[in-house]
Formats: C-alpha cells, sequence, structure tokens
C-alpha cells in the first residue's frame, strides 16, 4: 500500500493538543465498563498534520491489518464521518473529496467533562517516530 493513501491531510484551526484529545474522546465506547478506545490519531508530518485510523498506522508500519481488505468499508467510513465531525466542530480543515464518504450512523463521542470517568484504550500505541520511515 502506499504512503499517499494512508491517513488525510488536514489543516488544523485550532492547537494540535486540543485536535489530540478530542480525538481521544471519539471511537467505540463501552458505556458499560466506561472504556473509550479511540477510532484515530493525528500525527504531524513534516509542515502538516495527518489523522489516520489506528489500522493505517499499523500498515505505516508495515503491519498487516484489515483496513484496506474489499469487505472492510466501515473502518474507513468511521474516519471519514470522525473528520467530517473534527471539521464541523470548527477544529480543523479538509478537502470533502478526501472525507467521502462517510457514515450516517452515529460514532460515539465522550463529553469533555466525562472524559475523567472513562479509561482510555489505545488500540495503537506511538513506539517510535513515525516520520523516521
Amino acid at each position: 500500500m502506499s504512503e499517499q493513501s494512508l491517513g488525510v491531510n488536514v489543516k488544523l484551526l485550532k492547537p494540535f493538543a486540543i485536535v489530540k484529545e478530542t480525538l481521544e474522546r471519539i471511537g467505540i465506547v463501552n458505556w458499560e465498563q466506561k472504556r473509550i478506545f479511540p477510532s484515530c490519531y493525528i500525527v504531524e508530518e513534516g509542515s502538516g498534520h495527518k489523522i489516520y485510523h489506528f489500522k493505517e498506522l499499523f500498515e505505516k508500519e508495515g503491519k498487516k491489518s484489515d483496513f484496506f481488505d474489499e469487505n472492510n468499508d466501515k473502518d474507513k467510513f468511521r474516519r471519514n464521518t470522525i473528520i467530517y465531525n473534527l471539521r464541523n466542530w470548527e477544529l480543523l480543515e479538509v478537502d470533502d473529496n478526501d472525507i467521502s464518504p462517510i457514515l450516517y450512523d452515529k460514532v460515539d463521542v465522550v463529553k469533555f467533562g466525562d472524559k475523567k470517568n472513562f479509561r482510555v484504550c489505545h488500540k495503537y500505541l506511538f513506539k517510535r517516530d513515525l516520520n523516521s520511515q
């Protein structure tokens, strides 16, 4: 898979830390166990930023994931929907062509004030600088 097809280029309208923290509250949420499984991450690349689904980050490291499998559109749609929401919340700018199509069912978001009651369970851990590849 080529690097160009990984992630979505975005232009930040708010500080990096705010966008990163917001992404930690969006994804798959287990409301009973109070756990958040973030779906996407923001990465600084060169002079810009990209948002990746966590499975794209595995691919970026050369690990296999099912992100690009023919029968797995849901992860791409979820990533695009999250970016669409971030744009609508005026946290970033993105070309609409880069985030089409989106999901029309809901994507879970934990409110900022409620995050303290949840455990964030990352499916991707940054172990090394992704820019060094």
